[in-house]
């Protein structure tokens, strides 16, 4: 078994929306950071934050088109908050918003090289999609990106799950939701109310990617544009370390002040929040009287 390639089912992790009607996309556009009204043809996507109208993190979306809907991909527990935002600004707009987390399965392949070279992905570009026959059944796979790893989401029909599974976990180590999470945490990747959150902006939690600053208005955009046109930010999103094995979360300190806290927390390393003068890989912080070690995320 090659225990570097990596299987997860995120069935539970993640929720998925599925948005029909013909204003979908300008209505994600005007609700989030990215450029969504670029997206055109089925088989785009992209990742966009969704903020509130002080830019601040709601969470972090997958929008990717479909032939005949929009699938919108959120944490599982901001599925409710996500719909009630879209709907509460769904005024004139044809666009309705359906839950389909309990009727679909969501995995995700990590590091596997000859998977992505059989479905064909490859030179695709991160956040666009496909559609592949797997055991025999349609499923929805999309490129994306955990830190520098590519990886794979296969996505579909729930009663499609166990044949799914058991064709794509042949000689590949499966892991739990434990084991993802140890390695979100190592890839630096921010997790919903954890690292993204309200009391968070987009740019503070490394998302500026994911930030369109020549589009149009969208809820939040004068906080989130004020804030990267005057340099305003004032902490950002690490990576911690520490050899300590009775860290627990709590705020860092350094100089004798309070300069930020551990949101995540794995073996030996962490993600937290620091203020900007500190987000300097090697700086020293401590975390109750031990030694914390900062890594800029890259």
């Amino acid at each position: 078994m090659n225990t570097k390639k990596r299987l997860v089912d995120l069935s539970g992790y993640y929720g998925r929306l599925e948005l029909s009607g013909n204003d979908c996309i300008d209505l994600l556009d005007r609700l989030s950071t990215n450029d969504i009204s670029s997206l055109h043809d089925p088989g785009q996507g992209r990742l966009s934050v969704l903020t509130t109208n002080k830019g601040r993190i709601i969470d972090l979306l997958g929008i990717f088109l479909f032939e005949d809907k929009v699938l919108l991909i959120s944490s599982s527990d901001s599925v409710s908050r996500v719909t009630e935002w879209i709907e509460f600004y769904t005024i004139m707009e044809d666009a309705q918003v359906t839950n389909v987390s309990e009727v679909s399965f969501h995995l995700r392949s990590i590091d596997n090289v000859e998977l992505q070279k059989e479905f064909g992905i490859t030179e695709l570009a991160v956040g666009e999609t496909l559609s592949v026959n797997i055991a025999g059944k349609l499923c929805s796979i999309i490129k994306l990106k955990m830190g520098s790893t590519t990886v794979v989401d296969i996505i579909g029909n729930i009663a499609d799950k166990k044949a799914v599974l058991l064709k794509l976990r042949h000689g590949i180590k499966m892991i739990d939701n434990a084991e993802f999470e140890s390695l979100r945490i190592n890839f630096g990747v921010p997790a919903y109310g954890k690292e993204l959150s309200e009391d968070y902006n987009p740019i503070e939690a490394g998302l500026i990617d994911h930030i369109s600053f020549n589009k149009g208005c969208y809820i939040g955009q004068e906080v989130v544009a004020r804030l990267n046109a005057y340099d305003k930010v004032q902490r950002k999103l690490v990576k911690l370390g520490w050899s300590d094995n009775s860290i627990d979360s709590c705020e860092l300190v350094a100089d004798g002040k309070i300069i930020g806290k551990i949101t995540s927390m794995g073996y030996g390393e962490g993600l937290g929040y620091v203020r900007r003068a500190y987000a300097i890989s090697g700086q020293v912080v401590q975390c109750n009287g031990s030694d914390v070690i900062v890594e800029v995320i890259t």
